[in-house]
């Protein structure tokens, strides 16, 4: 398939690593060897100008649940949705994928290839003296009872844990696990007699044995996560 650019555009390719841009006019481009490439109308470069950027992950620090562990919480999320009638509940909740429930230690944002390999050396630096910890569940609730965001699962507190995130600089640490996103301005057309509360306490323990530093890809689809490199505890 042949791909037609009419008007000044430039072209991005990726090649290890890098982003190249370069100017493209009236040009033939076939689509089978641009791979993954787009277009950005309207950037002033002279044809034939390249300009060299470097390509930036979105990361955080977070614990992985077990396979066993995500789909018991599975179990839980269709459980809450079933507490609305089912076209309230498609409309105003947006759940996590099993796949993606995790325990955020701490969101990095926007780093650059070569500044990883620090944000690895300090969340080893972080974990260093701290041993495999068994971790409570808690509770499920609304973030916020009067105007909630998320429904989330509590988590107990525990001395390990949150010497962790202290560690890694987080020092506002809420340890929970988000179980689904609510849309807010479907929310408040609810009425609030018809806001159903959720009571659901999950006696579990999971065993904290490593952490990951995890990329996240966002899609249309949703946010895919990617996970870039383990550290053991010991």
């Amino acid at each position: 398939m042949e791909l037609t650019t009419n008007t000044a555009q430039t072209l991005i390719t990726k090649s290890n690593n890098n982003i190249y841009l370069t100017s493209s006019k009236e040009r033939n481009i076939s689509k089978t060897n641009f791979q993954g490439t787009r277009f950005l109308s309207r950037i002033p470069f002279a044809k034939g100008t390249e300009c060299l950027l470097q390509l930036m992950k979105r990361i955080f620090i977070a614990i992985n649940l077990s396979p066993n562990m995500k789909e018991k919480l599975r179990q839980y999320q269709q459980e809450i949705a079933g507490l609305f009638p089912e076209e309230i509940s498609q409309a105003i909740f947006k759940w996590v994928k099993p796949e993606n429930l995790h325990i955020t230690l701490l969101f990095v944002g926007e780093v650059k290839d070569e500044n990883l390999l620090d944000i690895i050396e300090r969340t080893k630096k972080a974990a260093e003296d701290i041993s495999p910890f068994q971790l409570n569940l808690g509770e499920v609730c609304y973030d916020n009872k009067k105007a909630p965001r998320l429904v989330w699962l509590k988590l107990a507190k525990n001395e390990q844990l949150s010497q962790i995130a202290e560690n890694l600089g987080n020092f506002d640490f809420s340890p929970h696990i988000t179980l689904a996103r609510i849309r807010t301005w479907q929310w408040k057309y609810i009425n609030p007699e018809e806001q159903p509360e959720i009571n659901i306490n999950i006696e579990e323990e999971i065993l904290v044995s490593s952490l990951d530093i995890m990329e996240s890809v966002l899609k249309r689809s949703g946010p895919e996560y990617i996970a870039l490199q383990k550290i053991l505890l010991k």
